[in-house]
């Protein structure tokens, strides 16, 4: 179930980042607003300061945030950056959406990819990106049950392509990609793995 597989990566990715920094484990310093429908954290480290912010309303909301420092922050799940200044930063949370944001970057999984199961694959899969539609960014997973080489393109519906997410030997496994559309415009893209004599594509939509 696709769902319960995106559960799944999401805890993968945040016991990932919990293991990378002792931030996590045990901060210099913490702070916990948890009273209200928009709740956030704050941890202070030498390794990294960290602001964790989760809307738990059923509608969206802007919402300033305290930050511990000023100037670049990294949003783990959305491979973004943002820019601190007066040590606030207004964001908006659609309903249920949380954000990380570390002043050290921290990578998904290896490179921005994940390993998402321990099960070796028993055949080669492309499965749909998520979220889809999309703006700007999507994860998008793929098995692999032959070590071999491994590419993953984006193209338009031109036949253009406009970004190369994997050219390399991959092993036997299950991997999950980030593809950032920032600079694309809105409409329909293909996503095409090709592992060996396997090829597979899939539509995405983006939508600004």
């Amino acid at each position: 179930d696709q769902d319960r597989k995106d559960v799944y990566n999401t805890w993968s990715e945040l016991i990932n980042l919990r293991r990378s920094s002792p931030a996590f484990t045990n901060p210099e310093g913490s702070f916990y607003a948890l009273s209200g429908l928009v709740k956030y954290v704050r941890y202070q480290h030498s390794d990294t300061d960290v602001v964790i912010i989760g809307n738990f309303d059923v509608t969206s909301t802007n919402q300033n945030v305290d930050f511990t420092t000023d100037g670049t922050w990294y949003d783990y799940f959305g491979a973004t950056t943002i820019d601190v200044s007066g040590g606030v930063y207004n964001l908006d949370l659609a309903p249920g959406e949380f954000k990380i944001f570390t002043t050290k970057q921290f990578n998904m999984g290896t490179s921005n990819e994940e390993i998402a199961d321990n099960d070796s694959p028993k055949s080669f899969r492309l499965q749909q990106n998520y979220p889809n539609p999309f703006n700007p960014t999507t994860n998008i997973s793929f098995d692999v049950a032959k070590t071999g080489q491994v590419s993953l393109e984006v193209y338009d519906m031109l036949g253009r392509k406009v970004s190369t997410l994997v050219n390399e030997v991959r092993s036997v496994g299950s991997y999950t990609v980030s593809f950032d559309a920032g600079s694309l415009s809105s409409g329909l893209y293909l996503v095409r793995l090709q592992a060996g004599n396997n090829v597979f594509t899939k539509k995405m939509t983006l939508l600004k």
